[in-house]
């Protein structure tokens, strides 16, 4: 759901009008392998096979596993950058680098999960 907002010009406050990027937006991350972009969401995740609360931050350059289900296999992303897309049905999975957050990106690393 978007956010309203009113702009100042002139001096003068101008009139109510629909935000749309007031939202939480999106991750934007490119398949390690295929070079695919998917949409993430910024809050939402997987611990495992568990929904859950994202616990960290992400930011460009970040290598992480995302997967679309609770019980599909993860793969591997490099998040581009944050964006005001709506997120798609991919997420990310924290439990899947142990809980230690993001790999050290980009994609080419070998300790980037490419490699793991």
């Amino acid at each position: 759901m978007a956010g309203n907002y009113r702009q100042l010009q002139l001096g003068t406050l101008g009139t109510s009008a629909v935000c749309p990027t007031c939202g939480p937006g999106s991750y934007r991350t490119v398949e390690c392998s295929t070079g695919t972009i998917r949409f993430v969401s910024k809050t939402a995740g997987w611990n495992g096979s568990i929904s859950s609360i994202l616990q960290y931050t992400y930011v460009a350059n970040d290598v992480v596993w995302i997967k679309n289900g609770a019980s599909v296999p993860n793969v591997c992303a490099e998040v581009t950058g944050s964006v005001s897309d709506p997120a798609g049905p991919y997420k990310i999975d924290e439990a899947a680098n142990s809980g230690n957050g993001p790999f050290a990106g980009p994609c080419s690393l070998p300790t980037s999960c490419v490699n793991q």
